[in-house]
């Protein structure tokens, strides 16, 4: 039998090349699935339901309460849902009414910083921020800062640009340059996107004092859109779109957006057969979703979520742990420590962690362990925060929770 050639609307090719990271648009049980592929491994997945998300929202919310015995207030959003916001995150300058304060009946500028979730209010904000690639623009005081992940020598290369966008930063707004710019060869996309967010940013100040109660300035992004912008900085991004409709979406966002991944952005149109066959989606999902996880080695690990905290145990499987050396179980343990960084972040995995690594009896091996996993959640937007290693072999993870785990994304 001859396998038909998949192709895309424009004739050309599509395989299932691994040299490049590959970012699906698919829809799946009645949501739209963005999904990361980095040679052939599935890495991050989103799923926008069927009510949407508020996250990113910048709106004009009305004040309802004000409860000074947990320092925070709550607001009405424009879909009149509640939402908590607390004292440290008012800003006096985005008040819509003359009290220095917010009072109960107030109008705020505010955006959603955390949808509503198991019986959870949404979270707010008016500390307003709008996100770019390589920076960020706040409300602040004119000042230029630096991601607290940008090494101290690339703040030093960077301070040089930073003085000549000084000029530019208005008074009430301030610059974070975000980590992506340590790998940025041309600062002048840096200086275009931050003049880009200044404008953009200005203007939902100036319509915010016209515009009446619960009256949306910036609608949210959808969760394919956010993870897109998280990983536009892969090389040899393309990104395949399953129907006509979500590719007009998809190519609008990504035009206007990351106008550098235009020509990569391409409609997938074989109907013999669909993305998800082509590049087993279902199979992917269904290993990613299990309790034990299998490495090259024949080593494996379990993961185990309960209710406080996520055990993952490091098991070195075919192995006979009395006939292996020293230098075999580092090697186990490295692999595993690198397919558990790419679990936790696949997986949203959050709160606190136990790693339990195969023991080492050498303090070098426990060391360059250690390192390996510092050096594989550098670049975690959830910082992640990694607890020395115990003497058996125990590592602890804390990271912030953001989002819906993978379970709950596709199952719940």
């Amino acid at each position: 039998m001859i396998k038909p050639t998949l192709k895309n609307q424009d004739g050309a090719e599509i395989g299932k090349d691994l040299n490049e990271n590959t970012f699906l648009v698919i829809r799946r049980k009645g949501m739209v699935h963005g999904m990361l592929l980095e040679k052939g491994k599935l890495m991050r997945v989103s799923a926008d339901d069927y009510c949407g998300n508020l996250k990113g929202m910048i709106c004009i919310a009305k004040v309802i309460d004000v409860v000074k015995n947990i320092d925070a207030i709550f607001v009405r959003l424009p879909d009149k849902s509640k939402c908590f916001v607390p004292f440290s995150d008012c800003r006096e300058a985005l008040n819509l009414s003359a009290n220095r304060f917010p009072r109960q009946g107030d109008n705020l500028l505010l955006q959603v910083t955390k949808d509503a979730a198991k019986g959870k209010e949404a979270s707010g904000t008016m500390a307003v921020k709008l996100s770019g690639i390589y920076c960020v623009v706040t409300t602040g005081c004119g000042d230029i800062l630096f991601s607290h992940k940008i090494t101290n020598a690339k703040k030093e290369e960077l301070s040089v640009f930073a003085k000549t966008l000084k000029d530019i930063v208005p008074d009430n707004m301030n610059v974070i340059f975000r980590t992506a710019i340590s790998e940025l060869s041309d600062l002048e996309f840096c200086r275009k996107e931050a003049l880009e967010l200044i404008e953009s940013f200005s203007e939902i100040i100036s319509k915010a004092k016209t515009r009446k109660e619960y009256s949306v300035l910036k609608k949210p992004l959808k969760q394919y859109e956010e993870l897109l912008l998280e990983v536009s900085n892969r090389n040899e991004l393309r990104i395949l779109v399953e129907d006509e409709l979500l590719y007009e979406e998809v190519s609008g966002f990504v035009s206007e957006n990351i106008p550098e991944h235009s020509s990569k952005c391409k409609k997938y149109s074989d109907k013999m057969v669909s993305l998800s066959a082509l590049f087993g989606v279902e199979k992917k999902l269904s290993e990613a979703l299990n309790t034990k996880v299998w490495l090259d080695s024949g080593a494996f690990l379990y993961i185990e979520p309960t209710q406080a905290m996520t055990v993952i145990d490091v098991n070195s499987g075919k192995y006979d742990r009395n006939l292996i050396s020293e230098e075999s179980y580092f090697q186990i343990n490295a692999e595993a420590a690198r397919e558990i960084a790419r679990q936790i972040l696949l997986r949203n995995l959050s709160g606190i962690i136990i790693i339990d690594f195969i023991s080492m009896k050498k303090r070098e091996n426990n060391e360059k362990l250690m390192k390996i996993l510092s050096e594989l959640f550098q670049n975690d937007s959830n910082s992640a925060r990694i607890i020395d290693i115990t003497k058996l072999g125990l590592v602890e993870i804390t990271r912030k929770k953001t989002g819906k785990t993978l379970f709950e994304q596709i199952l719940m």
